[in-house]
């Protein structure tokens, strides 16, 4: 099943107020992943995420997983790297999301784009510049609430623009 058509940039085809309404939530779901996992609120990020949530790293990164599936695990693996970087290298992470783009939408399944800027904060005060990448990242709405079912996260490259993603039992097709 995918969340639809593809949606030109600038498109006011389909721009009822439900619609807007459901544009906004599905983006705030998108942009609050960067500092829910930055301060640990991970009580925040379990609510990001469905229950069968699947995330991927492309290409891998060990020694993290390339593939989690299941939010439970999505959450032990990104409380593991955060403990990691907290407390083993001594650095404060910021994600940067920007550019995020719905590129798919219907009631239940919308599909956004987004680039990303990750960098360390470290205590005297430096910055260092970690990666950069994107997310192709496939959201559902479940209870009247949006949440993200399927994520990629393409490390240095960029995610296709415009071939969907999926919620099937092989993930995400691209």
């Amino acid at each position: 099943m995918t969340p639809g058509p593809l949606i030109p940039p600038g498109s006011t085809d389909r721009l009822d107020l439900a619609t807007l309404v459901d544009r906004m939530a599905v983006t705030d779901v998108v942009a609050a992943f960067g500092p829910s996992y930055d301060s640990g609120d991970f009580a925040a990020l379990t609510g990001l995420f469905t229950e069968d949530a699947r995330y991927e790293v492309l290409p891998a990164v060990p020694p993290l997983p390339s593939v989690v599936v299941g939010r439970d695990e999505v959450l032990r693996t990104l409380r593991q790297r955060w403990h990691h970087n907290r407390h083993t290298l001594g650095v404060h992470q910021r994600h940067v999301t920007t550019n995020i783009v719905v590129v798919r939408q219907s009631r239940v399944l919308a599909e956004t784009r987004s680039l990303l800027t990750v960098t360390f904060a470290h205590e005297d005060g430096r910055h260092e510049l970690v990666r950069t990448g994107g997310y192709a990242d496939l959201l559902r709405k479940e209870d009247g609430r949006w949440r993200l079912a399927r994520r990629q996260l393409h490390i240095a490259g960029l995610p296709p623009p415009s071939v969907p993603l999926s919620l099937d039992e092989e993930g995400p097709q691209t």
